[in-house]
């Protein structure tokens, strides 16, 4: 432990870091597959190191950043303001989350289990995270896998905090900056144009895997009054299921239009038809 743990100190502010981390943590607990995810207010999430068995994984390595990631508990988190230190997914994630399209779609496919991570923030607003996953078919973490990570938190994070006062992120590009901002605007203007302002809040809660009694709980109104707004979204967006309306949401993304508060639905509908 003495010996891992003075390797990751050696190496605070070079290329290595992250992989010498990920090797005393391995000390601590066992997991499957790791790694370090940075996230951005004006870019999409990067991977700047992700340890996985590929053959096992069933959804290409750069699904998550297009556009997907918006839906993640673990960016939600991020973007809500949460403060630095452990989460596991299971404490985070929406009640529904197992039966969300963004799970079926997207998670499922990544034959991960259970994972845990650890949320570092930056002074510019930026964060990394740390992961660590095990597969499906392995125990979840135990309380006493998180006792052992919540007792060498505060390394991490002194870690983490030393390093990165050494890296210069690189400004965001264009492209990038314009990837993310679609992404966000699809969230916020889509369905826009066809349905009232609680529908949408609602329809959020949808596509992030809430159950309506959770997003009757959020929204303070009756089980059965959110009932009745899915059931208007579905008609008003003319989908037949929770799989359709994900899938609608995804292909109105490059539709979005930042800045601008229009319905990527209606550019997405409006679309020529291919022959």
């Amino acid at each position: 432990m003495a010996d891992a743990l003075a390797g990751v100190m050696a190496h605070v502010g070079t290329e290595t870091f992250d992989t010498r981390l990920m090797a005393w943590l391995a000390r601590c607990l066992s997991f499957d597959s790791c790694g370090v995810i940075e996230f951005f207010t004006d870019r999409p999430p990067h991977r700047r190191l992700h340890r996985l068995d590929k053959s096992r994984r069933k959804v290409p390595e750069d699904a998550y950043v297009q556009g997907p990631y918006v839906l993640d508990p673990i960016y939600q988190l991020y973007r809500s303001g949460a403060a630095n230190g452990l989460y596991p997914l299971r404490h985070i994630a929406p009640d529904d989350f197992e039966a969300s399209e963004y799970f079926k779609v997207f998670y499922s496919r990544t034959d991960v289990g259970d994972d845990v991570s650890l949320l570092h923030r930056r002074p510019d607003g930026s964060a990394v995270m740390l992961f660590l996953e095990r597969r499906e078919q392995a125990p979840a973490f135990s309380q006493a896998d998180l006792l052992a990570l919540e007792l060498v938190e505060p390394v991490v994070q002194a870690l983490l905090a030393q390093h990165e006062a050494h890296r210069r992120l690189k400004p965001a590009s264009h492209d990038e900056t314009l990837a993310h901002a679609k992404v966000q605007a699809a969230l916020a203007d889509f369905g826009s144009s066809h349905l009232t302002d609680r529908e949408r809040q609602v329809l959020f809660y949808m596509l992030s895997g809430y159950s309506s009694a959770l997003t009757a709980e959020k929204l303070a109104v009756a089980e059965g009054t959110v009932k009745n707004h899915r059931k208007a979204i579905h008609r008003k967006l003319d989908v037949g299921s929770q799989a359709e309306l994900f899938a609608l949401f995804l292909q109105c993304i490059p539709y979005a239009q930042p800045g601008n508060t229009v319905d990527p639905l209606l550019a997405y509908q409006s679309k020529p038809a291919r022959d």
